[in-house]
């Protein structure tokens, strides 16, 4: 599959060395229909518990594109281009677990680490979900 992501490299700020803040959009595509990570959205990359870093590390370099959509679309962040404009997405966090499936594969993780990684996903995910649309909403 060919690399989603249409404007690498990335071009972020960190202040802690863990989260990332966008300084330029991060646009891609999946199935024909264009994305884009806005100016000022945040990610802290895979989230991965530290013991697993080693083997998969929030940074990797298949992995980390597909975290950061998946983080703009948990935390309400992400765009679609329609009608010739950009427009904030509402996706379900179902939808936002698919992505970052799609985009693995795209991005050539192997089927077993990309279904972990979803799996694993799909089991606690709600957490930061529910975490980041509460702050969503407050702020």
């Amino acid at each position: 599959m060919n690399d989603p992501f249409s404007n690498l490299p990335a071009h972020v700020a960190t202040f802690d060395g863990r989260n990332d803040t966008f300084m330029r959009p991060l646009e891609f595509t999946v199935n024909g229909k264009r994305y884009r990570i806005p100016i000022g959205s945040t990610t802290d990359g895979l989230s991965s518990p530290k013991i697993f870093w080693i083997v998969l590390p929030p940074w990797g370099q298949k992995t980390w594109g597909p975290s950061t959509a998946h983080d703009a679309g948990y935390r309400g962040t992400l765009e679609v281009w329609e009608n010739g404009r950009w427009r904030k997405l509402h996706s379900s966090e179902y939808w936002d677990d698919k992505l970052l499936l799609h985009l693995l594969k795209a991005n050539g993780v192997n089927l077993f680490l990309r279904y972990t990684i979803y799996y694993v996903l799909r089991a606690l995910g709600w957490i930061a979900f529910k975490a980041d649309r509460k702050q969503l909403t407050a702020g």
